[in-house]
């Protein structure tokens, strides 16, 4: 008789919780699991009945096991809606720092998201995942998912992130790694006394921390005996605040907007001694000192004279045209360079990765630049000019780069100026 074809049988669905830590499931391995040749294609290659997990999605799917075979395979197909605060800035303006909760990012296998140590991410609700209600998803600016808060701390969030109790704010606080991320999250709340109240006091049955909260209160009850006795030394003749009066501490103490600082904020004194005395006739050694020296701009490279200008360029105005040609078309900045293109840069850690100076945030695919600029000169040197020489400048360089591309430039002037470009193109050209 021959031997029957080995035939595969299906078992249930393997149900992957991306929310919940290794230590809710199966015991954590020591290193990522390895993967079968198959396995390694399904992964490059979405199935066309499903979709790859991204922004909420979790996997989920029927598994087919060959009896001589223990590997498994995984493919999103549940999508959980996602709901994220939402405040206006009068509400931001009342809230004030309680405490950071220093936690992790956990099911970062599942998602391709990339986190940078130091970056701001975008925390959300989703109420409707199906494997926890409670659920909060972490997304960095690109709105890619990273993970999700563990299971434990979204447990005791949730319900102030849905009631706009606390905002909540999450900064990446060290390196991603295979299954999690360290994330710091600060908590900020209402900052309204009898709110205020109520709110620590759920807060502390909840076991969530308050310090930053505690540390300002007794900041500001120091501040208030130091005046009390002040007062009380200025009644009796000594020195100290005149006509006996403690100054009151208004809603300003306690209204810090969002990521301002964790401590009670400098005082009067410490600005005055942290500023500097401008005289306005001094104006021309500020932009010196601020701005772009003047034996730099002198250095500043110059462009070719437009053949079609019939006007001749003046050095400054080369230079203008120069400048402007580079910021029609700019370019990232080279690798092994440490300069800043619109405020992107190259990684310290990676090589062929960008780090944005703004948001921490890094990507590893080119960013894109915006194409443009504003040139400022002062009335009389030739702004006009200037631009007509672009215009010719650009023609030229995309005749060259492509014939069939349109020369066409659009010029937006108020109606009092259409004149005066009109005859300036007329004589330079």
């Amino acid at each position: 008789m021959a031997p029957s074809a080995k035939r595969k049988r299906p078992i249930e669905a393997e149900k992957r919780d991306p929310t919940g830590t290794e230590a809710d499931g199966a015991s954590r391995p020591t290193k990522a699991p390895r993967l079968s040749q198959s396995q390694h294609l399904n992964k490059q290659l979405p199935s066309p009945r499903t979709s790859p997990a991204h922004n909420g999605t979790s996997s989920q799917r029927s598994i087919v096991i060959a009896d001589d075979e223990d590997e498994d395979e995984s493919e999103g197909a549940g999508q959980a809606i996602g709901l994220s605060q939402s405040y206006d800035e009068s509400t931001l303006a009342r809230y004030m720092l309680y405490g950071t909760l220093n936690t992790k990012i956990v099911g970062c296998r599942y998602y391709n998201g990339y986190a940078t140590v130091g970056e701001m991410v975008i925390l959300n609700r989703e109420p409707n995942n199906p494997y926890d209600s409670n659920a909060i998803q972490v997304q960095n600016v690109r709105r890619e998912q990273i993970g999700h808060i563990p299971r434990q701390v979204a447990a005791k969030l949730a319900k102030y992130m849905d009631s706009r109790d606390l905002a909540v704010e999450g900064f990446i606080a060290g390196k991603k790694e295979y299954y999690d991320c360290p994330i710091s999250l600060k908590l900020y709340g209402t900052s309204e006394p009898v709110g205020r109240m109520e709110l620590v006091n759920k807060m502390k049955s909840d076991k969530l921390p308050l310090e930053e909260l505690k540390a300002r209160e007794k900041a500001e009850k120091a501040r208030i005996k130091e005046a009390a006795l002040a007062a009380k030394k200025a009644k009796k003749g000594a020195p100290g605040i005149g006509n006996g009066q403690i100054p009151e501490a208004g809603n300003g103490q306690w209204a810090a907007g969002l990521s301002q600082g964790d401590g009670m904020g400098p005082n009067m004194e410490e600005l005055i001694a942290g500023s500097e005395r401008f005289n306005p006739r001094n104006v021309e050694q500020m932009v010196e000192q601020f701005g772009t020296k003047e034996e730099d701009l002198a250095n500043m490279p110059m462009a070719e004279q437009p053949e079609a200008l019939a006007a001749k360029l003046l050095p400054f105005q080369r230079q203008g045209l120069k400048w402007m040609l580079d910021q029609e078309s700019p370019q990232l900045p080279p690798a092994g360079s440490k300069e800043a293109v619109q405020l992107w840069t190259r990684s310290a850690k990676e090589a062929n990765a960008f780090t944005n100076l703004a948001t921490s945030f890094t990507q590893r695919s080119e960013p894109e630049l915006a194409s443009g600029d504003i040139l400022a000169d002062d009335m009389g040197l030739g702004k006009t000019v200037q631009v007509i020489s672009l215009i010719m400048a650009d023609r030229a360089l995309k005749k060259a780069r492509s014939p069939s591309v349109c020369g066409a430039t659009l010029i937006l002037a108020p109606l009092s100026v259409m004149s005066n470009w009109s005859s300036q193109i007329k004589r330079h050209i």
